[in-house]
């Protein structure tokens, strides 16, 4: 059977101060790509990407830069080359759906500013964290969880499954320090991320509904590619159940590792990030090492 490539779109932690500055510089087609979304979205959104580092990190920021970084990218990926399948980490599978032609750049703009609005507003009533977590097992992981668990939302739960070696976990902020402690005591290194919530965990359970609301007033079309949905780590079957999917992913873990591996045995043997900073990437070359990884 012939290789087939992959085209990958990165969520939030690939933000970047200036992200998208080389790109709009050396590609005509991503700057236009850039005055069109700002347009829609009534924002400079180039002038975004040069706030502060900590201003970018703010899901509001968030979800406006990196669909719009990525999709200038994919313009220019698209000018000599194209994808047999496509896949998105968390927020990056929304972009990868308008990439693909299952709905209009301006709805999916549309509805990443209104996931990014729910989650920052979830900062604001829910105190929660990540953690990073290398060095470890999904079972070790999965116990410690279990045991510092607490009542109701008092607990730890895994929220990205990235690849062999790293597994994120998100919860309650005390939670995540006796978990973290428990790892560390059994060889685990732990990383606490940049995050004021606990994404991909019950802790969004309000977000669910209200983005199903937004999602379903959307025309869905199905996919001109292939896309692979990082929640189930397999392909959408049908475009029908898009606005479930993609609401269920804020409560539920991102199976990043599941997902490279669907693409292994699908025979992609090539992979272009839609982004300069190579975290998907990164995580694909710890995964699979017969897979050729590139960056727009």
């Amino acid at each position: 059977m012939s290789s087939k490539t992959a085209a990958l779109f990165p969520g939030q932690g690939s933000q970047k101060q200036n992200m998208a500055d080389s790109l709009v510089k050396n590609h005509k087609i991503a700057m236009d790509v850039f005055c069109e979304c700002s347009d829609i979205l009534g924002t400079d959104v180039l002038a975004l990407t040069r706030l502060s580092e900590k201003e970018i990190a703010q899901p509001a920021v968030t979800h406006k830069i990196i669909p719009v970084s990525s999709l200038a990218a994919w313009a220019v990926f698209k000018e000599t080359s194209k994808a047999d399948f496509a896949a998105g980490h968390s927020l990056g599978e929304l972009t990868a759906l308008a990439a693909a032609g299952a709905c209009s750049v301006k709805d999916m703009l549309s509805l990443c500013s209104v996931r990014g609005e729910l989650m920052q507003n979830t900062t604001s009533t829910v105190s929660g964290g990540m953690t990073a977590v290398l060095n470890s097992s999904l079972s070790d992981i999965s116990e410690v969880c279990e045991a510092t668990n607490g009542a109701d939302n008092d607990k730890t739960w895994i929220a990205n499954i990235n690849s062999y070696n790293q597994i994120v976990i998100a919860g309650a902020k005390d939670k995540l320090d006796e978990a973290e402690k428990l790892l560390t005591e059994k060889g685990a290194s732990c990383i606490r991320l940049k995050t004021a919530c606990a994404f991909h965990t019950p802790h969004m359970g309000t977000a669910v509904k209200k983005l199903m609301e937004k999602a379903a007033k959307i025309k869905w079309q199905q996919p001109e590619i292939t896309i692979v949905s990082a929640r189930t780590g397999k392909p959408y079957e049908n475009h029908s159940t898009i606005p479930y999917e993609l609401s269920l992913q804020l409560v539920q873990p991102v199976l990043w590792l599941n997902t490279v591996q669907f693409l292994r045995n699908a025979h992609v043997k090539t992979v272009y990030e839609m982004t300069p900073a190579g975290t998907l990437t990164g995580l694909i070359k710890s995964i699979e090492k017969n897979i050729s990884c590139h960056n727009i």
